[in-house]
């Protein structure tokens, strides 16, 4: 059989009945966990894994969490996990959300001072707490608990956050089409704003987040591509610190948009999408060798250190061949491109002779 849910409640069910030799449907779809009943976990979970919220009240129509009923769970239960994992040797937990500042709201009316109480209490028990996901619209609402999460957690240019944040789209026709709920408590027209000023707080507080972008919506113009390249542009401009990835669109099975629309090959893609892939491989790329030296900072084995930065050397001279030849491969005839903007590469030799490395730029 396919069961299709939360198998707290449900699953353990149909599993004893199939031992039992009783029959059972080829195909089982329940619903959510009340969050008094999530059980613990048994034993500590890889890399400290603590789950605080379950589904997402945004409304994404490509993302599968938004069509579960958004929960937190009790702070109690988060806390015994933390402390399950500390006692296993662990000295960091990481949250497991969709979005850490919906910690404890009602729909999408936030409650900052949960998030905080959270941070609070479980950084009583390891040295530092990190998390998965969080929304640039809630960072920008709750900007008091941006700034606790990182001085709580000591962060700095040398110790930041790496968070995912999906941006999706520059193009805010799209926004309003498929994640109109991302944006607020304010607009869709007002997205390109929100992803602009959002990114410069997360990064002003030390969060350098990893910005997802997705290629292929059903409907996606050439205009709404080139406003995707023209927000990544502007990102880059105005000096931003993290990754933007881009996706392609993946009609997940049980969210809003299967059906709708199909996935998506380069070759039938247009010229402006390809822009839109290629101007954040760049901007990625040049980051890249920024953060990479401060990542393996902590590595204290000094052979897994020789080879990592081994390997990243052996890249800076051609990483530019690398994108050149991806972009070829994508557009399928390799014809040029002028969407975008020419970058200045950031190679690892520059930061090897620059021991004292650039800040992260200000935007006060």
């Amino acid at each position: 059989m396919l069961f299709d849910g939360e198998a707290e409640l449900n699953l353990p069910r149909i599993v004893r009945d199939l031992l039992d030799g009783r029959e059972v449907p080829n195909f089982l779809a329940k619903g959510v966990t009340p969050p008094d009943r999530i059980p613990l976990i048994l034993t500590s979970s890889r890399n400290g894994l603590v789950q605080i919220t379950r589904g997402c009240p945004r409304g994404c129509q490509f993302c599968k969490p938004t069509t579960s009923f958004f929960r937190s769970v009790p702070l109690k239960t988060i806390l015994m996990e933390a402390a399950l994992n500390a006692a296993a040797g662990a000295r960091e937990i990481s949250f497991v959300t969709e979005d850490v500042l919906l910690y404890g709201a009602r729909g999408l009316n936030l409650n900052p001072d949960a998030v905080k109480r959270l941070f609070k209490e479980a950084l009583k028990i390891v040295r530092r707490v990190s998390f998965s996901h969080v929304t640039l619209s809630s960072a920008l609402v709750a900007k008091d608990a941006v700034r606790y999460i990182t001085e709580a957690n000591g962060l700095s240019s040398d110790d930041p956050l790496l968070p995912q944040v999906g941006f999706e789209s520059g193009s805010p026709r799209l926004v309003g089409r498929y994640f109109r709920g991302k944006p607020y408590p304010w607009k869709p027209e007002d997205w390109p704003w929100i992803v602009a000023e959002g990114s410069k707080l997360l990064n002003d507080n030390y969060w350098y987040p990893c910005l997802t972008y997705i290629v292929g919506f059903p409907d996606a113009t050439p205009e709404d591509y080139v406003k995707t390249t023209e927000l990544i542009d502007r990102l880059q401009d105005e000096g931003f610190m993290g990754w933007t990835f881009p996706l392609l669109l993946v009609p997940i099975g049980g969210t809003r948009i299967e059906g709708k629309a199909g996935f998506k090959v380069f070759k039938e893609l247009p010229p402006e999408a390809i822009d839109s892939i290629v101007a954040g491989w760049k901007l990625s790329i040049k980051f890249s060798y920024y953060i990479y030296p401060k990542i393996i900072a902590p590595l204290k084995n000094p052979l897994t250190k020789r080879i990592v930065n081994a390997l990243i050397g052996s890249r800076s001279d051609g990483d530019v061949d690398l994108v050149n030849q991806g972009e070829a491969r994508c557009r399928g005839n390799g014809f040029p491109s002028d969407k975008h903007k020419e970058y200045k590469w950031v190679t690892s030799q520059r930061y090897q002779n620059n021991p004292a490395r650039p800040p992260p730029p200000s935007h006060k």
